[in-house]
């Protein structure tokens, strides 16, 4: 999962990748993939915080640690 922020457009965003997967586990989710395996979840997705959410997401964190 990769942060960031974009001071211009003053948004929090968090990306979802299979970068964290191993060369084995990518191939076989590719594999799946192309005999039309979809995963309710997606492959990948991107959620875009406003200041209100992004707030709301940093207190939770902070009561989780």
């Amino acid at each position: 999962m990769y942060f960031w922020y974009e001071e211009e457009d003053k948004l929090f965003y968090t990306e979802v990748h299979l970068t964290g997967r191993s060369f084995l586990g990518r191939l076989k989710y590719g594999i799946k993939y192309i005999f039309g395996y979809k995963s309710r979840f997606g492959a990948w997705d991107e959620f875009i915080f406003d200041s209100e959410a992004e707030k709301q997401l940093l207190e939770f964190l902070k009561n989780k640690k």
